[in-house]
């Protein structure tokens, strides 16, 4: 593995750093590594050790201010010899799970006690998804220069001590420096302690598809105003969005969907001028979308689905220049849609299913545009044929669902441009021209441009997804996910997982006339 070249390295700098190597098989116990007995800092992360376990002779090198083993396929216990390593200021042990989703590492209850009493320097502590199974230790609250907490997926549970967030004596001290706290997926139980939100050097926090009771955002929520990520989705919070989210002027990522948020959208999230994300689906707000968000010019993904809100939808957020996602389905927006000067838009995923919308799809929506899910709706007069001219044969469109308004007349015959077209719905189902009132022919040339259509994409190419640029967060991407329905002898059924190998065309119960196309 090459030691002698690291030996020779420790005696210049003593900083070894092997991340992402490519080094394979097994780290051994005789290993010639633990021989350097001068070593500070060891990074070992994003290489391939087969699933062996850690060897407890790291404790060897009892001069280690810095260990990184994440993410490089360690299985088993965690040695309990790690806790005499009481100089490391970093430790990250962060596993990947394994093929049946349960953690590749663990580390028993005393064990982790044990590392948390004796690491009494740790500024940075990463155990993501190592299966602790246990209640945290009260002498976590000692750590008092911890600056990073990530204990996300660990199967934590019991109630969180409240000392960790109390302002504590100065002869014990806080956790007053701490910048970065991830406690995904933790089984905690009982409220938050009011001095949670007095944490105020927080630049990223997640507390996302955790079981904490009473959930409420409080008015301190705006003394955190150094975060630029907050992850709280999926987490039973409710109660409304306190005005003073408005003071978190640094947030770019804000995850606050599946919950029972109610009450207005806050005006004031239109001063976040930084936000790039902002997902609060899946809740209870009501009342209209602020205008204010037109005015969030980095914001590339808007998700407010699946909630009360009703009146018109601002045409100001069609002119927002680096908006992607525009994701407003299954609300109660009502009126015609007024889109102007979009022609700068980069939007390439438009949802405005299930809503009150009537009156004329506009005829322009941009050069960009990927997906188009309408349906549901009571838009009417005929498609505009404008809607599928641009770009000729280069035309971007994957998705176009229209079905359930009140369309009549013609097919478009520019859908023949559409030629990355994987899915036309305007009535029921997949490249689905039933139960409509459509007449006439349907040229050959349709059928021939649709090639996609036939296609089996790898993976499943509908699943556009958009990661989130902090890697140290891998349970947060964001994906748009599309299902079809399909009509077979009467029977209607709902596809969401066969998207990538069923290929069917239905055009029944129409009045088309002419020949069968065989193109």
């Amino acid at each position: 593995m090459g030691w002698s070249y690291m030996q020779h390295q420790n005696k210049q700098r003593s900083s070894p750093g092997l991340v992402n190597s490519w080094l394979r098989g097994p780290l051994r116990s005789n290993s010639s590594l633990f021989k350097l007995h001068a070593l500070r800092r060891i990074n070992l992360s994003y290489n391939n050790f087969s699933f062996s376990i850690i060897p407890s002779e790291f404790d060897q090198l009892s001069r280690l201010t810095y260990l990184n083993l994440s993410f490089s396929m360690f299985y088993g216990r965690i040695p309990s010899e790690l806790s005499f390593l009481n100089h490391l200021v970093s430790l990250s042990l962060s596993s990947f799970l394994n093929y049946d989703e349960t953690s590749l590492l663990h580390l028993g209850k005393v064990d982790f006690a044990n590392l948390i009493q004796n690491m009494t320097n740790l500024r940075h502590l990463r155990l993501h998804q190592v299966n602790i199974s246990s209640s945290i230790p009260k002498s976590l609250a000692n750590l008092s220069s911890l600056t990073s907490l990530i204990l996300g997926g660990c199967s934590l549970h019991g109630k969180f001590p409240d000392k960790v967030f109390q302002k504590l004596p100065n002869s014990i001290g806080n956790l007053n420096s701490l910048s970065r706290l991830s406690l995904y997926g933790c089984n905690f139980v009982g409220p938050l302690p009011s001095s949670f939100w007095n944490l105020s050097q927080l630049t990223h926090l997640d507390l996302s598809c955790t079981h904490f009771t009473g959930l409420v955002l409080p008015s301190t929520l705006g003394n955190l105003a150094k975060l630029t990520v907050l992850l709280l989705d999926s987490s039973q919070f409710s109660g409304a969005l306190p005005s003073s989210i408005g003071n978190l002027t640094r947030l770019e990522i804000l995850f606050l969907n599946n919950n029972s948020f109610s009450g207005q959208i806050q005006n004031s999230l239109g001063n976040l001028t930084k936000l790039e994300t902002i997902s609060i689906s899946s809740n209870n707000f009501n009342g209209q979308i602020p205008a204010s968000l037109g005015n969030l010019n980095d914001l590339k993904i808007l998700d407010l689905a699946d909630n009360n809100l009703d009146g018109v939808i601002p045409s100001s957020l069609f002119t927002v220049p680096s908006l992607n996602v525009l994701l407003l389905a299954s609300n109660q927006f009502t009126g015609p849609l007024i889109i102007q000067n979009i022609s700068s838009s980069q939007l390439e995923i438009l949802d405005l299913g299930e809503n009150k919308l009537d009156g004329r799809i506009p005829r322009w929506l941009g050069s960009s545009l990927q997906i188009l899910n309408l349906q549901g709706n009571n838009f009417n007069e005929s498609i505009p044929h404008e809607l599928f001219t641009y770009g000729s044969m280069h035309n971007k469109m994957r998705v176009v669902d229209l079905s359930h308004n009140q369309f009549q007349g013609r097919v478009p015959q520019s859908l023949i441009n559409c030629s990355k077209l994987q899915i036309l719905n305007l009535g029921h189902n997949q490249i689905n021209l039933s139960f409509n009132n459509f007449n006439g022919s349907l040229p050959s040339e349709y059928f021939r441009n649709w090639g996609y259509m036939s296609k089996a994409p790898d993976g499943n190419e509908l699943n556009m997804t958009y990661f989130s640029k902090y890697k140290e967060v891998p349970n947060q991407s964001y994906a748009y996910k599309y299902s079809v329905s399909m009509m077979n002898k009467g029977s209607e059924m709902e596809l969401w997982k066969a998207l990538t190998l069923f290929k069917s065309i239905d055009l029944s119960n129409n009045r088309f006339d002419g020949e069968i196309q065989v193109a």
